[in-house]
């Protein structure tokens, strides 16, 4: 297994910096680097695993990466998350991201035909949905599909994995706070969503990984170019201090 181009050239980025101006809020630096880094690899067409630890506003980021591609591209979106935090990411998106309506994907207001999910820019739905309509959302070649709690996917065998790893889309980003809980083995199951063929087929990286260290840092080398994790005591500097009540 070795790194692709496309991934090496992204140390060589020209350092642009993404269209944000949809986007509210004051985010802290490390948001910012964060930002950053999904847009740089949305531009390159490449997908991305954003795992920073619970509490650093995974959510935030991923909404600054949606204001970059509404700013420059007339690309569809597509948010798959669990049905308990559908009402959490309408509640983000209207607060933070200015003049967006998002559409609502399940429930009474669940669309019936392509032409009414072509109208939306974003579209927010639940994985159950995915797979029962993956007919429906397969027909439309997606700018960016993020899908939250993404841990949901390491069960490569599941009808929810398939579904979103079938869909059509320019990247796709997943966010967890926990990308690998069992087995290295679960770690193929996300990258391969947002890098088909990195880490070969499935019954070849199981004939070739382990969950020992040194597979791991085999393993590392070659997908943490496309993790982002940051945990509360690195970016400590950057958040206001605590207030005892």
């Amino acid at each position: 297994i070795q790194l692709p181009d496309d991934m090496t050239s992204l140390s060589k980025s020209d350092g642009r910096k993404p269209s944000l101006e949809l986007l509210r809020g004051k985010p802290y630096d490390y948001q910012v680097s964060g930002i950053r880094w999904l847009c740089d690899y949305y531009d390159h067409g490449i997908g991305s695993i954003l795992c920073d630890e619970m509490g650093l506003g995974k959510t935030y980021q991923a909404l600054g990466l949606i204001a970059h591609v509404l700013s420059t591209t007339e690309q569809q979106i597509l948010i798959c998350a669990p049905s308990s935090l559908s009402a959490n990411w309408i509640s983000e998106i209207e607060k933070f991201l200015q003049e967006v309506e998002i559409f609502n994907h399940f429930g009474a207001t669940r669309a019936s035909t392509v032409r009414e999910l072509q109208e939306k820019r974003i579209i927010l739905t639940t994985y159950e949905i995915a797979v029962r309509d993956l007919a429906l959302l397969d027909k439309i070649n997606w700018g960016v599909v993020i899908c939250d709690e993404a841990q949901a996917l390491k069960n490569r065998q599941s009808q929810r994995r398939k579904a979103i790893a079938s869909l059509k889309s320019y990247s796709k980003v997943l966010v967890t706070g926990t990308p690998i809980e069992n087995s290295l083995k679960e770690l193929w199951s996300l990258v391969d969503i947002v890098y088909p063929g990195l880490l070969g087929d499935y019954r070849s990286f199981e004939s070739l990984i382990d969950d020992n260290p040194v597979d791991a840092k085999k393993l590392g080398q070659i997908a943490s170019p496309l993790m982002l994790r940051r945990e509360v005591l690195e970016v400590a500097k950057d958040l206001p201090p605590i207030v005892y009540i």
